[in-house]
Order: structure tokens, then sequence, then C-alpha cells
């Protein structure tokens, strides 16, 4: 699997030549009962095997999961219970990405 071309933004991305190899941290803010995704991408579309994804309150707000699609058939994911979402309140929520290892939580403060 992938995404439809309509969930990714030219606009929403690292200017070009960051240094991403030295690592990045995504902060934001959502709103969802369940299941807000956020896909890391080094293009402004699904490219298989280099795009990785964060489902915040997956499976009915019931877990967290980390994926990267191996192939079409395979993907390395982790999942973790939590219940993070809220659709009545801006929640905060942090991505980081360094050196191919993808760490994710809420709050305001990475790795806490």
């Amino acid at each position: 699997g992938g995404w439809n071309r309509e969930h990714f933004h030219e606009h929403m991305r690292l200017p070009e030549g960051s240094p991403v190899g030295r690592g990045m941290i995504v902060l934001l803010e959502g709103m969802a009962r369940e299941c807000l995704a956020v896909a890391l991408s080094p293009y402004h579309d699904y490219e298989l095997g280099k795009t990785y994804v964060v489902h915040f309150g997956a499976n009915g707000n019931l877990q967290t999961v980390l994926r990267r699609h191996v192939n079409y058939t395979e993907c390395v994911d982790a999942a973790i219970p939590s219940r993070v979402c809220a659709e009545d309140g801006w929640v905060p929520y942090w991505i980081a990405l360094q050196g191919g290892k993808l760490s994710a939580g809420g709050g305001r403060v990475p790795g806490r």
C-alpha cells in the first residue's frame, strides 16, 4: 500500500537541499476522534520503502502505529497501546526521524 497523491502537498515539505540525514523533528497539533495519520516522505508523493507513516490513535484510538512499507506486500511496523486522540480539543504531537529510526508521541516535548 501507498497513499493517494492528494494526501501530499508539495509545499508541506522540507526545502530542497535540507540536511535530513542529520534528522528531523516535526511538531504538530491535531483534532480527531481517531487515527490522525502523518506521512514523512522524501518527495511530495508516496515513495515505497522511503515513506514513514505515524498513525496516532489507530484502531479506534486504542494504539499508535509506526509503519514503513518495504514493498507492496510487506511492511515494518510497531504498535504501541495508547489513547491519544481527542475530537473536542487540539492535542500536541511530535515525530522524530534520525538515522532511519522513527519515534513519535504526544505532548510538546519530543522524547517524553
